[in-house]
């Protein structure tokens, strides 16, 4: 959906709604952090928004009151963003169900990153993962990406050697099994690897703090439970795993 159409269905079209539309647009569709007045403007000049050209966006913005929230850069103009009352303020003028096209833009955003990982079996687990996550089947689509990143730290650890892996394990834990083959690390519990892959500097500690929570996550989603992630947190722990083990920046 174009900008264009998101302002069409605008039932009675203000130049604040006309904005607001716009920076829901460009920042929670366009995942873009913030925008300044002026790139607002000039997306609503784009979408050949009425009145447009005469608008004092900054003005108008400044009086959106819990819609909107601002930072301002030591040089430059205000950075612009809406607030969650903002964003369900705009889903409620232009009749979008939650996340709809979030998830839409995310699904189609996360699908073009996973192209770039190189294992095709890891790779198959990502798709299956974006699959659930188009589905609405999120603690599938959590377990299937935790599995395919703990098989490529699994052999990423192997590769640096047998003498160098065991003594990493047992730095942590003394009674851990010896690994000979990537079959024995089915008998190494998942939190332990992480300690091990930090040692032998796979990730550094804010990078395993990060791959620790994704591992909550993991649990809580793979066990019998009442926990029910979200869209964005599932897509956001897509996106950090990528990052994170995979070297791929959305």
């Amino acid at each position: 959906m174009t900008l264009v159409e998101l302002l069409g269905k605008l039932d009675s079209p203000s130049r604040q709604s006309q904005t607001l539309v716009a920076l829901y647009y460009g920042t929670v569709v366009g995942q873009v952090a913030d925008m300044t007045a002026a790139q607002l403007k000039g997306a609503l000049v784009a979408s050949r928004a009425p009145r447009a050209k005469n608008a004092n966006v900054a003005d108008i913005l400044s009086k959106c009151g819990e819609y909107v929230d601002y930072t301002t850069p030591k040089a430059g103009a205000r950075l612009w963003r809406l607030t969650g009352t903002g964003i369900e303020h705009v889903r409620s003028l232009v009749g979008i169900p939650e996340t709809h096209i979030e998830k839409k833009h995310d699904v189609q955003a996360l699908t073009d990153l996973v192209v770039g990982i190189s294992s095709p079996e890891v790779r198959k687990y990502f798709e299956e993962a974006i699959v659930c996550l188009r589905a609405g089947a999120l603690r599938a689509c959590i377990v299937f990406v935790w599995t395919g990143v703990i098989s490529t730290v699994r052999e990423r650890m192997f590769a640096k050697g047998l003498p160098a892996l065991n003594a990493a394990l047992v730095r942590h834990y003394q009674k851990c099994k010896t690994i000979n083959s990537l079959d024995d690390f089915a008998y190494v519990p998942d939190n332990l690897l992480l300690l091990a892959a930090q040692d032998l500097q796979l990730f550094d500690k804010s990078q395993k703090t990060i791959l620790e929570h994704g591992l909550d996550l993991r649990n809580h989603s793979g066990h019998p439970a009442k926990y029910d992630p979200g869209g964005k947190k599932a897509s956001s722990f897509i996106e950090d795993m990528l990052s994170i083990v995979f070297g791929i920046k959305a």
